[in-house]
């Protein structure tokens, strides 16, 4: 009953002093009626309904600082993101041929990171010298080749028609892939003991080099027929021509770890055959 007339006499000091300039203060309260303000107050404060309120509040407020310090945070990676994503493009206009090298580079080195992890040995630690092996190809050839081969194909037709991509797709299947999966094949093996201490002929190295070739290019090909097709439909369809390399590279980075463990297989074959071989003589 305190609480009832305690709310109605606040509501009609409030109701009032509307029309005035005055705030609804204690000593105004005190004009409207004989209960002492102090008790008013105290019978709000202290009413579970009024309780229950200023908890309701003081948790929307949280609740809206936690939101307005995740839309923040959200706001700052989303303008980080895009100042990145500007400047690589602005890098792709003034220097096209570096920035596309520098990435496929990067593509290549992450490839072979996580082939290392997926491989039998991925117990051991990660191998630099190798993983800076393919990276190198991929800055010196891939990259710089990528850049070239889809400027052509694009000089030789922009159009976008169902006998252009069937055109293009087959150029690039028939004639480049062969060629890059044979490089890499040949490539990784040719300099697998240049950083290490065996003393290979270059003859010798040659000639690994082609075995490697001809153990993995046909299985390397077979898969590749099968799952990049439908990818470049969309390469040469939507992706403009300066994005390609990229596309293509963030695509290719289960396909580039794919054929870092097919190249790096027989490095790793003989390697256990030497270790058992070691073992046995012993």
């Amino acid at each position: 009953m305190a609480y009832i007339q305690s709310v109605s006499v606040f509501r009609q000091c409030c109701s009032s002093l509307s029309t005035s300039s005055r705030k609804c203060t204690p000593t105004s309260l005190y004009k409207y009626t004989s209960i002492p303000t102090h008790r008013i107050f105290h019978t709000l404060k202290s009413s579970p309904t009024q309780t229950s309120f200023l908890n309701s509040n003081r948790n929307h407020s949280l609740s809206r600082t936690y939101h307005t310090q995740t839309s923040t945070s959200s706001s700052t990676s989303m303008n980080i993101a895009s100042f990145c994503w500007t400047q690589y493009n602005l890098s792709l206009v003034s220097y096209p041929l570096l920035t596309k090298a520098c990435t496929s580079g990067s593509i290549m080195l992450l490839s072979d990171i996580l082939a290392q992890k997926l491989s039998e040995s991925s117990s051991k630690s990660i191998d630099w010298i190798r993983a800076t092996k393919l990276a190198l190809l991929g800055l010196i050839f891939l990259g710089p080749v990528g850049h070239f081969w889809y400027n052509f194909l694009d000089y030789l037709s922009k159009s976008v028609t169902i006998p252009v991509l069937v055109m293009k797709i087959s150029a690039d299947q028939l004639l480049l892939t062969p060629i890059v999966n044979a490089c890499i094949f040949f490539y990784t093996e040719f300099v697998r003991s240049a950083f290490t201490k065996e003393a290979n002929s270059l003859s010798i190295r040659i000639s690994n080099g082609i075995k490697n070739v001809q153990q993995n290019l046909w299985n390397a090909m077979l898969c590749s027929w099968k799952l990049w097709p439908m990818i470049h439909i969309i390469t040469f369809k939507f992706i403009p021509v300066s994005l390609r390399v990229l596309y293509v590279n963030i695509i290719s980075l289960g396909w580039l770890t794919f054929m870092s463990l097919l190249a790096n297989s027989n490095q790793n074959q003989s390697e256990t055959i030497s270790t058992k071989t070691t073992t046995i003589s012993q």
